[in-house]
């Protein structure tokens, strides 16, 4: 018995230290990657780094954010951007899905169309998208003259360059439909049958059985959504570079024009935490929300 014990514990030890052998590279590249870039940048966020020289601040990186008013622009347009695009994407998301979830001919061609732009790469879609908005030779603003409507500055005009973001990031909601879809072909359809023999129509089922049924998956995506919406830069940058008058200049932008164009990479990372903080904070806040309103299958 004895000897057994032992012999258990000698393969046990093998398989552990085969295990940590094999893991080894990923746990190497994700401490020096990953963890020590996070860590160098906390403490980097306390000093004045600019790549040569590093004078330790201690709080005033951050109180500075405070008092800038290229932060508080930044933050401001964040915000309006993660209020709108959340909620349009998700709608627009799930009844895209239920359409394409129906018997129609050629489904499989409109699912792959929807799908397409998330295999498009986000700087050609980009500059596509900019050509687009173009008012001059924009093909949006050339269809909205056939009807006699003069088309808008969308990317030089103030009041319409975020609803151009707005309609760019709703033209990508391929990926979630795509999820929405998977998850509607799972739900039994014993309770669209017993709705049916309760008299509820189409709209019925869908609010009260796919919405309900669909919950987590909604939740995922809108918490990927608040998470995704903080980080937004790269489009807005591209095409606008922060214009007109810093309305389309967000929070990503502000981290990037520090540490790259300025050099204060010590502020930079301050702005960076202090993002990492809001984030968080969103999202501790959903998912103590999301509780109430996240049905799973099975459960009582």
């Amino acid at each position: 018995m004895v000897k057994a014990k032992n012999k258990k514990r000698a393969l046990l030890r093998e398989e552990i230290t085969a295990g940590i052998v094999f893991a080894l590279p990923w746990i190497i590249g994700f401490l020096l990657f990953t963890i020590y870039p996070i860590l160098s940048s906390l403490y980097y966020s306390f000093t004045d780094y600019n790549s040569y020289v590093v004078t330790r601040l201690g709080f005033f990186n951050y109180e500075t954010a405070f008092r800038d008013v290229f932060f508080s622009d930044g933050f401001r347009n964040t915000l309006y951007f993660v209020a709108l695009n959340v909620p349009i994407s998700t709608v627009l998301g799930v009844l895209m899905a239920q359409l394409l979830s129906s018997r129609t001919f050629g489904l499989k061609v409109y699912r792959t169309i929807y799908y397409l732009p998330n295999v498009v790469s986000i700087i050609a879609a980009t500059f596509m998208w900019q050509w687009l908005f173009n008012e001059t030779f924009g093909p949006i603003n050339a269809f909205l003259q056939i009807f006699g409507i003069e088309g808008p500055g969308w990317l030089t005009d103030p009041s319409w360059v975020k609803p151009a973001l707005l309609i760019m990031s709703a033209w990508g909601v391929g990926g979630t439909i795509i999820l929405y879809l998977a998850t509607m072909t799972n739900v039994p359809a014993e309770l669209y049958e017993a709705a049916e023999i309760d008299g509820a129509g189409g709209f019925a089922k869908f609010i009260r059985i796919t919405i309900p049924a669909i919950s987590p998956i909604i939740s995922f995506n809108v918490l990927m959504g608040i998470i995704g919406g903080f980080q937004y830069f790269l489009p807005a940058y591209i095409m606008t570079a922060g214009g007109p008058g810093r309305t389309s200049f967000f929070l990503g932008q502000v981290i990037y024009e520090n540490a790259f164009r300025q050099n204060a990479m010590g502020y930079a990372s301050a702005i960076s935490w202090i993002l990492l903080i809001v984030i968080l904070c969103f999202t501790l806040i959903y998912l103590k929300l999301s509780k109430r309103f996240v049905f799973y299958l099975g459960e009582k």
